[in-house]
């Protein structure tokens, strides 16, 4: 076969694999589109109406809360925010939490809004020591031997009670943890994930998170429950380490058909997007880890003058 030739069957190699694959991207994006626009709170025909309730309840806390956080606060800038948390606690709803929040914003407005809690708190920067939190996060390490134990619930709960202390859109804390430590159940899951090989079965403790598509309201945040559960996956890891235990993260971005199988086999419901796998666990030191070496600082950094 000449050199000319070799080329051409090359490039018809490459053609034919994106022809191919073409159908699949398309199914995604539409699977994508699905996901984002009838799971998300607006929709009356797949959420329910309470759900649709405490979604909107949850938005119009958040706007009175931080506008009693500004530089300037505005008596009547939230009459808007008022007016719809008095008619949606109306409404049926067994969300007890959110439902005794949104009286006690009414009530809170009508006293002193700035010097009541219930609003806003004082805040003054603690005096954290930059030493030990750098520590903690140079000793983090993606860890892939782990012994036996299994983490107690109510430690893994003392985790998110920690790592829910991350930002999110609205305050609309729509991260979810599925835990599993049945090792049938954490065999099946990691059959659908492809960076376990070789490891896989020394996982006695798998953390799957998500996020709840119905605290969304369009499909213009079809991507923020993928920012928000980042962040609390982040602060789940740190507080994860800072108690002592090691973890591993795993991808989890799927085609849409191994996505359905991964929330089929974790009896995950539908609403909720998968972000990622966590396993997690104690170790039996010495162990060993990847070095993982990270690139220069200024590669990250476009400074704009």
């Amino acid at each position: 076969m000449t050199m000319k030739s070799g080329n051409l069957w090359s490039r018809f190699r490459v053609l034919m694999v994106k022809i191919i694959s073409l159908p699949i991207y398309l199914l995604d994006a539409a699977y994508d589109l699905v996901m984002a626009v009838f799971f998300t709170s607006t929709q009356k025909a797949m959420v329910s109406g309470e759900q649709q309730v405490v979604t909107n309840l949850q938005m119009n806390i958040h706007k009175v809360q931080k506008s009693q956080s500004f530089p300037k606060v505005e008596a009547n800038r939230n009459k808007g925010a008022l007016k719809k948390i008095n008619a949606l606690l109306k409404k049926p709803v067994s969300d007890s939490f959110m439902v005794s929040l949104g009286a006690e914003t009414l009530a809170a407005i009508e006293e002193e809004p700035q010097n009541n809690d219930v609003l806003v708190k004082e805040y003054s920067p603690a005096d954290v020591s930059t030493s030990s939190f750098e520590d903690l996060v140079l000793n983090r390490h993606s860890v892939r031997n782990f012994s036996s134990q299994k983490v107690p619930v109510s430690v893994i709960l003392k985790i998110i009670e920690l790592a829910k202390q991350a930002p999110s859109v609205c305050n609309r804390q729509e991260w979810r943890v599925h835990c599993y430590q049945q090792k049938d159940d954490i065999t099946r899951l990691l059959k659908l994930q492809n960076g376990n090989k070789g490891w896989g079965e020394v996982i006695e403790n798998l953390l799957v998170i998500t996020c709840d598509n119905r605290k969304f309201t369009t499909s213009s945040e079809r991507n923020q429950g993928f920012i928000d559960g980042g962040m609390f996956a982040m602060n789940l890891i740190l507080a994860a380490r800072s108690m002592g235990l090691e973890t591993c993260c795993l991808n989890q971005s799927n085609y849409f058909f191994k996505d359905l199988l991964v929330h089929r086999a974790g009896k995950i419901p539908i609403y909720e997007r998968i972000i990622m796998f966590i396993a997690i666990g104690y170790v039996n030191p010495p162990i060993k880890v990847a070095t993982s070496q990270r690139y220069k600082n200024e590669t990250f950094l476009t400074t704009h003058q």
